[in-house]
């Protein structure tokens, strides 16, 4: 998976319901859910993304992004994974394609 209209990726990713949806949500391993993390602030778009001490994912977007201010946590499930959607487009990533270039 990429974010639609970006280069960040590739996120390996299993839908959590079908048929999937643009805006579906993904279950990412750990280490997924930091890549996305780390592209996501490169892209200054008025959501960020940390990690809670114990795990806890707190996306927090401003005005810029949305109409309204405000923050929404993901919790690992039981093996790990974090249940991520409804931020932005998902799209396939280009078989093609190489991994989004680390800083």
């Amino acid at each position: 998976m990429t974010v639609d209209g970006t280069q960040y990726g590739p996120y390996p990713g299993q839908p959590t319901t079908a048929p999937r949806s643009s805006y579906g949500t993904y279950l990412f391993t750990g280490e997924t859910a930091q890549r996305i993390v780390e592209d996501l602030h490169r892209d200054n778009c008025g959501l960020t993304a940390a990690f809670e001490y114990d795990g806890t994912l707190t996306f927090t977007w401003d005005a810029t992004y949305r109409d309204e201010p405000g923050a929404e946590s993901v919790t690992p499930d039981a093996q790990g994974r974090y249940a991520i959607g409804g931020f932005w487009p998902w799209d396939n990533w280009p078989e093609t394609g190489g991994a989004t270039p680390q800083p």
